[in-house]
């Protein structure tokens, strides 16, 4: 019974790993990747290693510990360097598409910022605006899907760049993803879409891409990041619902691993 049971976990195992893995985006296709193992290396197939940067000095600094990045949200950030342009953003990559998206978890309602590249009147940007979340820069509208639009929209003011979506207030770990296909955006929440965008635009130039933090020096995130992604194409709704579904492939690993033992276990209980 036992080695029948190894034999047809074992397919049901494989099996299992084969769709979950086939379901993913293409490596390759993964430019940029932080895990925040312990530092802000790159693992993406483009690698751009981060500085961390604050006050100066060991304790005013970024932590990166066990897979996630804290800021203080009063001078805390990663710069790239000044040429990482790391989204890629036309006309030197072409039309737009791609996808961002991260994990983050935050206290209060701040205003903001997870990550930002650009400036002036188009820069690329996501974050909480106080109860609000919003994306990108001035005179964006977004369509909420029907939902009924915190503040109105657009911050209060009914003509920037809110997605009239509600900041989550729990406090707790939620993934954000922005795709981009050609001038066709949409934004994403723990993997279910919550808005979407028709002529989008995005300025190229301006300041390099950094995380926790806006273009201009301000509005500093105070919170906590995890696996951030920069895909250099638009992934599909499923593909956003897979990446934030999946386990990491070490973790998968792990857990067969451990599967298998339990089952040599019983085995060896019942010899």
């Amino acid at each position: 019974m036992t080695r029948i049971f190894r034999r047809e976990f074992g397919k049901v195992a494989t099996l299992g790993a084969l769709c979950l893995f086939a379901a993913l985006p293409a490596q390759s296709d993964l430019i940029h990747h932080w895990t925040f193992d312990g530092d802000v290396n790159d693992s993406g197939s483009v690698p751009y290693t981060g500085t961390l940067a604050g006050a100066g000095g060991p304790v005013g600094l970024p932590t990166v510990s066990g897979g996630v990045l804290t800021l203080d949200g009063v001078d805390d950030y990663v710069s790239f360097g000044p040429t990482a342009f790391l989204v890629p953003i036309a006309p030197e990559f072409g039309p737009l598409s791609f996808t961002i998206m991260l994990n983050a978890e935050f206290s209060g309602f701040p205003g903001s910022d997870f990550f930002s590249q650009g400036g002036g009147g188009h820069a690329l940007y996501m974050g909480p605006d106080g109860t609000e979340m919003r994306v990108t820069d001035n005179y964006h509208f977004w369509d909420d899907l029907g939902k009924t639009p915190v503040n109105g929209g657009g911050c209060g003011s009914g003509a920037d760049n809110c997605t009239g979506i509600a900041t989550p207030a729990d406090g707790a770990w939620h993934n954000y993803a922005l795709t981009v296909d050609g001038s066709n955006a949409a934004f994403y929440i723990d993997g279910i879409l919550q808005a979407t965008r028709a002529g989008f635009i995005l300025s190229d130039g301006g300041i390099p891409f950094v995380l926790g933090r806006q273009f201009n020096s301000s509005e500093y995130f105070g919170g906590s990041l995890s696996d951030v992604r920069i895909y250099d194409t638009a992934l599909s709704g499923a593909e956003i619902t897979d990446v934030t579904a999946a386990p990491e492939p070490q973790s998968f690993v792990l857990l067969l691993s451990a599967m298998s033992g339990v089952i040599l276990l019983r085995r060896k209980l019942r010899a």
